[in-house]
């Protein structure tokens, strides 16, 4: 079948009559790829017999392989809106969606999704939402099938290939003055390729690299029933699918931060982050980003709208600035308010939480919690943790992040490994120590036990120990002193950080009203 056929084809199968399901309208949407007709119920999408080198549908048998494809890659995320195949008997312009006889094409047939705001992720309320969505890519992530050192897939010549080809469709297409940004770009990319050639491997190694969706930004999100569906993964070409983890959250993240959604594209980051503690993989994380706006810049000039390619090759230049990483870390018993202060300092400091009772459960998943001085509370687990925490708080420094450690760090000499630390790392450090009456303590600790699902299981028991321990911070250490007295001023504490030369993450970071 060719495109002209196809076109006949579609045509035809605009008759509602010919749906058993009943149809009142057919509506026809035209993609370069496909041909979809929404019927009402469902929707049936046809591959068009198309050949863009990237991906050939002119074979019947291979659109029908794809169609597979399609339905089984999509049941994963969105496995009650992907229906099944159907097979197209009859002639291009009489054609049947019942009985029998050779095959004419096939459509993939999927539940057609009641309207919904393609905006969801920026306005009010999507905080929740995009929790969850974080939450579940992270469980998806963790079951897909992943690569190992004899994959064929995600090797750094691959993921640069495919990165560098972006620059090759977009500078015949651009005005002069784009063209020179985009020639920086891509100086910036292939020397950050070269420079990081290793790291890539390392996690195709590790296992990083799996079998993704491949296309997941806010276009392929949609909200169905309150709750965020991911739908339409890349079927095609298993190079563009089997890629690192971390390039497929760059691509939301990216969409995010383009639209201005600072403060959720760290909400997101922070709940993928604590699910999977993939904090080494932020190492190619400004890799990513600029990759994943390139392709929406090119998607955009070869649809022949220059002007829509602008942010997206602006944030790639913001992303590629040179950034200093730096070190925060909060100092307090448990109950004086430091989760809620980090909370508050995510999204002005576009920072990356590291939180000891969250890492701490993840070194020791199976150790009975509430047993002081014992099983993941024993001195070498507590030694262990900090060690943890210190060696991602500097991987989290030498990409250029703010590093904010939400820890009780009530001995000086864990506090003083952290100084060192970003001494030898060349990265600014602060101390935020948080204090408040013993008796306000004991009520916070007994009311955040009653009402559970805090990652933190310190009790009264802790809490008592710690305030016999305690070595509070001295004027001699980088502090800021943290009153629980009245409401919090973000905007002093931010300007108490820069006094040390804590500045927020150049891309992450809300700017102040924003």
């Amino acid at each position: 079948m060719n495109e002209a056929e196809h076109d006949r084809l579609v045509k035809a199968l605009c008759d509602p009559a010919l749906y058993p399901h009943g149809a009142r309208h057919v509506h026809h949407v035209r993609t370069h790829i496909s041909s979809l007709l929404l019927t009402g119920p469902y929707v049936y999408k046809l591959k068009r017999p198309v050949d863009f080198g990237f991906l050939n549908f002119t074979r019947l048998d291979d659109r029908r392989h794809y169609c597979e494809e399609e339905l089984r890659l999509n049941r994963r995320l969105a496995p009650g809106m992907y229906v099944d195949v159907v097979p197209i008997y009859g002639m291009v312009d009489a054609p049947r969606l019942t009985g029998e006889g050779p095959v004419l094409e096939y459509a993939v047939r999927m539940v057609q999704l009641p309207a919904w705001r393609a905006d969801w992720a920026t306005r009010p309320g999507a905080e929740a939402r995009l929790r969850r969505l974080a939450r579940r890519l992270a469980h998806f992530h963790a079951g897909v099938p992943r690569s190992d050192a004899s994959s064929p897939y995600g090797t750094p010549e691959i993921v640069a290939r495919h990165a560098l080809d972006n620059f090759r469709a977009l500078a015949p297409e651009l005005p002069a003055a784009d063209a020179a940004h985009v020639a920086h770009l891509e100086a910036w990319s292939r020397a950050g390729f070269r420079a990081k050639r290793a790291a890539f491997e390392q996690r195709r190694v590790a296992g990083y690299v799996r079998e993704c969706h491949g296309d997941l930004h806010l276009g392929n999100v949609a909200l169905v029933h309150g709750m965020p569906r991911v739908f339409d993964c890349i079927e095609f070409d298993p190079e563009l699918r089997w890629i690192d983890v971390l390039s497929e959250l760059a691509f939301l993240l990216m969409d995010l931060l383009v639209q201005g959604q600072r403060a959720r594209a760290v909400t997101v980051l922070d709940t993928y982050l604590a699910a999977t503690g993939d904090y080494a993989g932020l190492a190619l994380l400004d890799d990513y980003l600029v990759y994943r706006a390139l392709v929406r810049a090119k998607v955009a000039v070869l649809s022949h709208d220059v002007p829509g390619a602008h942010p997206y090759l602006a944030f790639a230049e913001r992303v590629a600035a040179p950034g200093t990483g730096a070190f925060v870390l909060t100092c307090g018993v448990s109950g004086s308010g430091k989760s809620y202060v980090s909370d508050q300092l995510l999204a002005p400091l576009g920072a990356v939480r590291l939180r000891s009772d969250v890492e701490r459960k993840r070194l020791y998943p199976e150790a009975a919690p509430g047993q002081l001085h014992a099983g993941r509370y024993s001195a070498a687990a507590t030694e262990h943790t900090y060690t943890h925490l210190a060696e991602q708080a500097a991987a989290l420094a030498r990409a250029g992040m703010v590093a904010l450690v939400d820890a009780t760090f009530l001995e000086r000499a864990r506090r003083e490994t952290f100084y060192g630390l970003a001494r030898a790392l060349g990265v600014p450090c602060a101390v935020l120590h948080f204090d408040a009456p013993a008796e306000t303590l004991r009520a916070r600790v007994q009311a955040r036990a009653a009402r559970g699902g805090d990652a933190s299981e310190a009790d009264l028991r802790v809490l008592e120990a710690q305030l016999a321990g305690a070595q509070p911070p001295e004027d001699d250490e980088p502090v800021i002193r943290v009153s629980s007295a009245g409401p919090l001023d973000v905007d002093v504490l931010l300007g108490a950080l820069a006094d040390y030369h804590v500045a927020p993450q150049r891309y992450l970071a809300t700017p102040a009203g924003g």
